[in-house]
C-alpha cells in the first residue's frame, strides 16, 4: 500500500511537470466560456449537456492523457525498466489509474459548478467521473501501449474514440435504442445524468453494476497488455 501511495504521488508530480493540469484548466475555460453565456432560463438543459459533455472531455484528461504518459516512459526507457523494479503491474496501472481519476475528479466537479452552479447531486456526479474516468485510463494503457509512438497510435486510438463516445447522440435523444445499453460508457453515463435529473431504480443498479463491470475489464485487458507488450518486450 506505501508503495501504491508513493507511485501515486509520482505520478501527480509527472502530470503536473508535463502540463496536464495547464491543459486541463485550458479545456475548462474554453468549455466555460462556451457555455456560460448561453441563457439559463431552462430552455436548455444544462445537466444533460454536461453529462454528455464528460463523456467527450473526459477521452482528453483520461484517455490521451494516459497514452501520452506510456509513450514518453516508452521514449525515455523508464516503462521497460519497470520490470526489474519491486513495483508489480498492477500497481503500476492502479497509481496511473488513481491520480487521473483524481485530475477527472477535480475537473468535472469545476465544470459543473462554473456552469451549472451547485444544482446536482454531488455523488452520482462524482461516481459517474471516477468510474468513467478510470475505465478511460486503463483503455488508453490498452490501446496505446502496443504503438511506439504518437504517429503510430493516433489513428487507432481515433477509431476507439469514436467508439467511446458514439452513445451521446442517444443520450441527447438525437435517436433512441436500448443497443446503447451494452456500451461500456452507457453506464457511467446514465450515473452522470442521475446527478442532475431522476433516473428509474434500474437504471441506477445498472449504472454502478454496469460501470464497475467494464472498469473490471478494462483492468484485466491493460494487464494482459502490459505483460504483452511491456513485459516481455523488456525480456526479449
Amino acid at each position: 500500500m506505501t508503495r501504491l501511495l508513493s507511485t501515486v504521488r509520482w505520478n501527480l508530480a509527472l502530470q503536473f511537470r508535463y502540463g496536464f493540469y495547464f491543459v486541463s484548466a485550458f479545456f475548462i475555460l474554453v468549455w466555460v466560456g462556451f457555455l456560460r453565456p448561453l441563457p439559463h432560463d431552462g430552455r436548455i438543459n444544462f445537466g444533460l449537456v454536461l453529462a454528455g459533455l464528460m463523456v467527450l472531455d473526459l477521452t482528453i484528461t483520461n484517455f490521451y492523457y494516459m497514452g501520452a504518459m506510456v509513450l514518453l516512459e516508452k521514449g525515455e526507457g523508464t516503462l521497460t525498466s519497470l520490470v526489474v523494479t519491486p513495483l508489480r503491474a498492477a500497481e503500476y496501472l492502479l497509481a496511473k489509474m488513481l491520480s487521473l481519476m483524481l485530475l477527472a475528479l477535480l475537473e468535472g466537479t469545476l465544470l459543473a459548478i462554473l456552469i451549472n452552479g451547485f444544482n446536482f447531486n454531488p455523488l452520482p456526479w462524482f461516481a459517474g467521473l471516477l468510474l468513467l474516468s478510470g475505465f478511460y485510463t486503463l483503455l488508453g494503457f490498452a490501446v496505446i501501449a502496443r504503438y511506439r509512438s504518437l504517429n503510430e497510435s493516433l489513428l487507432p486510438s481515433a477509431l476507439v474514440v469514436a467508439v467511446l463516445v458514439s452513445p451521446i447522440p442517444n443520450h441527447f435523444g438525437l435517436f433512441r435504442s436500448f443497443i446503447f445499453y451494452l456500451h461500456p460508457v452507457q453506464p457511467a453515463l446514465i450515473l452522470l445524468r442521475w446527478a442532475f435529473m431522476p433516473v428509474a431504480p434500474w437504471e441506477i443498479v445498472y449504472g454502478l453494476l454496469g460501470s464497475l463491470f467494464w472498469l473490471a475489464v478494462a483492468f484485466a485487458i491493460a494487464h494482459r497488455v502490459f505483460n504483452r507488450a511491456i513485459v516481455q518486450t523488456a525480456g526479449g
